[in-house]
């Protein structure tokens, strides 16, 4: 009986303390627990040594796996992408090409205070886009995994919501998503959805009454680190509202301050010819700016009317301005410090479909080219044009988008010359037409 009683104890003492692959199997080892109350009640454990394996017991209940902790999703899109030159087209092409987008997101709970969020992306060098080319590079070799987002989320309130559940409140530090878009409609004139800013973003949602949402964000952000001197930088600020009208008609507005300090010759030539990590262009170095920095203010208007439940529709403007714009003398133009557009969807992607069209114009100065959509206008300046798209969900968690973007010079004495065919829309007029194939896990 002795020995019987060693091993019903040793081997609870190894399930309780050990690797234990039975606990991993039985959510929070309640089994565990159970079977130490069994022994208890046929004599096989006395007081004391109950005591003890129900103690350890109930700490490992307590503790999670990994699993419970750490959550995964992502997507992957298939695409398929044309581009043809109307006028102005000389030096360029017809071409089509065929590309694909891989993104794996990850969230690991440190506790009710604290989490840290990342996504591994496919994609170059290139911090807009995370689509790779087939055929990039030669006889099929690899491609790369890069680091797109990396954050922790802090916030002073349990899983980041105020006491009273209306709202949420918390600073994320590291590389962060940028908190100055919204998921309405297509809101995409001054920055692209794929760039993750670096640095510390503050994010505040909250209802102060019935149906009336609140929301303000702040940050700085580090554009390029300069080891002999002060780092080009990044302050924003942004407050905005959206509200419940009726039960059918919601609104929302915003207006968004954008600060770029210490701005050097390496982030103007970057937005005007673009670089090794980006393709941009579009600014005039000359006229961004008198001094080292550059302040823009935007505001955007949303209305969004459900009178057809099957066929709710958005209508939605922007504008923004280049305040400390100047003239270009070499050129022989204004500030070029404008940008604006507007737009209108329809449908629901789930049920029907969804179909859009807006239009925009990015005057050359409107903003730094290396931060605006890469889809939009291909991530220039001094271009403006139409954006149709179409929607539909045609299984679960399966998407088919398709997107034409018709576009021209919004100023052709605006833009420099590209020697040797440098850049594809020099002064082309050009249509591209995208098809996507979206699954998401």
């Amino acid at each position: 009986m002795r020995i019987s009683k060693m091993l019903a104890v040793f081997g609870v003492v190894a399930a309780i303390g050990g690797a234990a692959p039975v606990a991993a199997e039985i959510k929070k080892d309640q089994a565990l627990t159970d079977l130490v109350q069994i022994l208890k009640n046929a004599g096989v454990l006395d007081e004391g040594q109950y005591n003890e394996l129900t103690a350890k017991a109930a700490k490992r209940e307590a503790k999670q796996s990994w699993t419970d902790r750490i959550s995964l999703w992502g997507d992957f899109r298939g695409r398929w992408e044309s581009f043809i030159y109307t006028k102005g087209d000389s030096d360029f092409r017809n071409r089509s090409r065929l590309r694909y987008r891989f993104r794996l997101n990850g969230k690991a709970k440190i506790n009710p205070y604290a989490t840290v969020l990342f996504r591994l992306a496919s994609g170059g060098d290139d911090d807009r886009s995370t689509n790779r080319t087939l055929g990039d590079f030669a006889d099929f070799a690899s491609d790369p995994i890069r680091i797109d987002r990396a954050f922790v989320r802090l916030t002073p309130f349990k899983e980041g919501r105020y006491p009273d559940e209306n709202g949420v409140l918390f600073a994320e530090f590291g590389k962060v998503p940028i908190p100055y878009i919204r998921k309405v409609a297509k809101d995409f004139m001054l920055w692209d959805s794929d760039i993750s800013l670096e640095g510390v973003s503050f994010v505040t949602d909250r209802e102060i009454v019935n149906d009336v949402d609140l929301y303000f964000n702040t940050g700085y952000y580090v554009v390029k680190e300069n080891s002999s001197d002060s780092d080009p930088n990044l302050f924003a600020v942004q407050l905005g509202t959206e509200a419940g009208v009726t039960e059918n008609i919601e609104l929302g507005a915003r207006i968004s301050y954008f600060r770029y300090g210490k701005v050097d010759d390496d982030m103007l030539a970057r937005g005007t010819e673009g670089s090794v990590v980006t393709s941009s262009s579009g600014n005039i170095a000359e006229g961004m700016t008198t001094g080292d920095s550059v302040s823009i203010l935007e505001s955007r208007l949303y209305a969004k009317f459900g009178f057809i439940e099957d066929w709710p529709i958005t209508v939605y403007g922007s504008i923004s301005g280049n305040l400390s714009a100047v003239a270009s003398d070499d050129l022989g133009v204004g500030r070029e410090h404008l940008a604006w557009g507007v737009g209108a969807e329809i449908g629901d992607k789930e049920k029907w479909l969804v179909f859009g069209v807006n239009y925009y114009d990015l005057q050359a100065n409107a903003q730094f080219s290396q931060f605006v959509d890469s889809d939009l206008f291909d991530g220039n300046t001094n271009r403006k044009g139409f954006a149709f798209y179409g929607s539909k969900q045609v299984l679960e968690n399966t998407e088919v988008v398709l997107t034409t973007f018709w576009s021209r010079p919004s100023n052709k004495d605006a833009g420099y010359p590209f020697e040797d065919g440098g850049h594809s829309l020099d002064k082309a007029n050009r249509v591209r037409v995208i098809a996507d194939m979206k699954f998401k896990f």
